[in-house]
């Protein structure tokens, strides 16, 4: 994608800093949802049944999950900050096929 939208070197520098600072986000959101799904194995093993700890566990998931996507949309928008209009509509272009591709 950098290559497509013919990138400056100031813009593929902060583009740069943005991808780091995210790769550190999404880690962490990462080892939530390993975390949860944890816990969650271990709610089922104790009881085999939809426990409140099960539930409990399934919604700590559902939130990180949240969270990571919240972060990866508020990532997309500060990426588009960065580059000029004309840039700017190839990649919405581009996001937007992402998210209506259909799932194989």
């Amino acid at each position: 994608m950098h290559g497509e939208l013919k990138l400056t070197a100031e813009q593929d520098a902060k583009l740069d800093q943005l991808e780091q600072a995210f790769a550190v986000r999404r880690r962490i959101r990462e080892a939530e949802l390993r975390s949860a799904n944890a816990e969650l194995a271990a709610a089922i093993q104790v009881r085999h049944e939809y426990s409140p700890e099960v539930q409990a566990s399934v919604e700590r998931f559902h939130h990180a999950m949240g969270e990571l996507q919240k972060e990866t949309i508020v990532h997309v928008l500060e990426m588009r900050r960065v580059l000029t209009p004309e840039q700017a509509r190839k990649f919405d272009a581009r996001v937007a096929e992402a998210l209506t591709e259909p799932t194989p």
